[in-house]
């Protein structure tokens, strides 16, 4: 259990099910992991993605190397918007002879088949850029059986007194890695690598704070009754759903969802750390009404 810099414990919203997920597939070392991200015209369904950056990791004796890498601008068939052009470089000219997606998305399937797939915040956008994709060329979907995200891994090992926010730049920057000389930020390609490096990083941090096995023994904790729930909100910071609990031999405690920070954190007695967080999680957000993050109380 982590505590933050006011000495408090705290869990993430998120949960560590995907960290173990991760900690698990490096362990077992039986399937291949594809890591990647792309450049898009913009976002939403009728957005187009203009450039697909993968690498491949194959485990060979227990440990995991680089065996193939794919970087292919697309063609979309629209003009390149002067907003995107202007975050990830990539202009009309640079696509103008480059195969349209028609052409390449059996490639980026094939790349796909069998890994378990990771990138950074791609569950909410890139894999939905893809699934577009899929949908317009192949009349299907992409849906991963397995995905690590490394912006979930993020918010569940640093709290924001340590960084200023969740983006690749700051977290990778948190753990000291920095883009290979000549590589650019929102480059397919250079964000891919950072994304991997920030993966090992993250899932080297989880493992050595002893949080594996304590999610590992999640299950054999305390299940705690929720009784109350009050909404504060103050500011967009501070936006919280005090929640009142009570333990199995009747010891009372307050836990607080932090809204802006997608945390736990517990403001009174001694609970948490002999509580079952995992379940927890699904239970206050069955009180609150399917999301804490969305609660509201009933006048």
């Amino acid at each position: 259990m982590l505590k933050d810099q006011r000495g408090r414990f705290w869990y993430p919203k998120s949960g560590y099910a995907m960290h173990h997920l991760f900690a698990q597939a490096l362990i077992r070392a039986d399937k291949p992991i594809v890591i990647y991200d792309t450049e898009t015209t913009g976002t939403g369904k009728y957005a187009y993605v203009v450039q697909f950056a993968g690498l491949k990791l194959m485990p060979t004796n227990g440990r995991y190397y680089i065996t193939e890498q794919l970087n292919q601008l697309i063609k979309p068939p629209i003009p390149m918007p002067a907003g995107a052009s202007a975050v990830n470089h990539i202009t009309d000219d640079m696509l103008a002879d480059m195969p349209e997606e028609d052409f390449v998305v059996d490639t980026i399937h094939e790349f796909f088949k069998d890994s378990l797939i990771a990138g950074y915040n791609h569950i909410k956008f890139d894999n939905q850029m893809i699934d577009h994709m899929y949908e317009r060329t192949r009349g299907d979907h992409f849906v991963p059986k397995e995905n690590v995200d490394a912006l979930i891994l993020a918010r569940g090992l640093v709290n924001r007194q340590e960084s200023q926010g969740f983006t690749l730049g700051l977290i990778s920057e948190l753990y000291g890695i920095k883009p290979e000389d000549g590589d650019q930020l929102h480059d397919a390609l250079a964000d891919t690598k950072i994304t991997m490096k920030t993966l090992w990083a993250l899932i080297r941090d989880y493992m050595d704070l002893g949080l594996e096995q304590e999610f590992i023994s999640m299950s054999s904790k305390q299940r705690l009754q929720i009784t109350h729930m009050t909404k504060q909100q103050f500011s967009k910071e501070n936006n919280y759903v005090v929640i009142d609990v009570y333990s199995p031999d009747g010891q009372f405690g307050q836990f607080r969802y932090e809204i802006y920070d997608k945390r736990f954190t517990e403001i009174q007695g001694n609970l948490m750390a002999f509580t079952d967080m995992e379940t927890f999680i699904k239970d206050a957000d069955i009180f609150a009404g399917g999301d804490i993050a969305k609660f509201k109380e009933k006048k």
